[in-house]
Order: C-alpha cells, then sequence, then structure tokens
C-alpha cells in the first residue's frame, strides 16, 4: 500500500469539503506522511544503485580497452624491435580513466 493509496482509503466521505479535498485522521495523515518518506527514499536509493551499476560497468569497459590496447601495442613494440613497458603505457592509460 502506498501512502496515497492509506489516504484514499480512509478518508472521511461523509464530510463536505471544498474542491477536492477530503478529511482524514491526523494519526492516518503521519503514517501516510512517514509512509511518503520511505518510499522517495527507496526510490532515491534504487535510482543511485543503478547509476553506481551503469558507472562500474563502464569502468570496467574502459578498463578492458585500456589493457587490450597497452597488450596490442607491446607486441607491436617487440615485433618492430622497439620494446614498450607495458606497465607504464597501462598506467598512463588508465590515469585518463
Amino acid at each position: 500500500m502506498t501512502a496515497e493509496d492509506l489516504i484514499k482509503n480512509n478518508s472521511l466521505t461523509d464530510i463536505e469539503v471544498t474542491g477536492n479535498q477530503t478529511v482524514v485522521f491526523s494519526e492516518i495523515a503521519l503514517t501516510a506522511v512517514n509512509m511518503a518518506r520511505e518510499e522517495v527514499k527507496c526510490t532515491w536509493e534504487k535510482a543511485t544503485a543503478a547509476f553506481v551499476k551503469d558507472a562500474e560497468i563502464k569502468t570496467k569497459k574502459k578498463c578492458e580497452e585500456a589493457f587490450r590496447s597497452v597488450i596490442t601495442a607491446v607486441v607491436l613494440g617487440q615485433a618492430c624491435g622497439e620494446p614498450i613497458d607495458a606497465e607504464a603505457e597501462f598506467r598512463k592509460i588508465m590515469n585518463h580513466i
């Protein structure tokens, strides 16, 4: 049940109020406020978790690309007779990620 459902299900329908306003007991209203806060908190936590997961995936992909680039450079350097310091190359690339 959501906070909105709690208010709708517990409104006093026999009291006339202007517009679309309804009357609820203060205990119900306070409970609904607390429920709404918890709903927002859960939504925020889910959004944050999704953002972090996305960032982790992107970082992992960048690291994999950097590793492949360094390995390719090392192999090409050896083939040309110009050895490349793989650790130094990898460090330079990782500093840009």
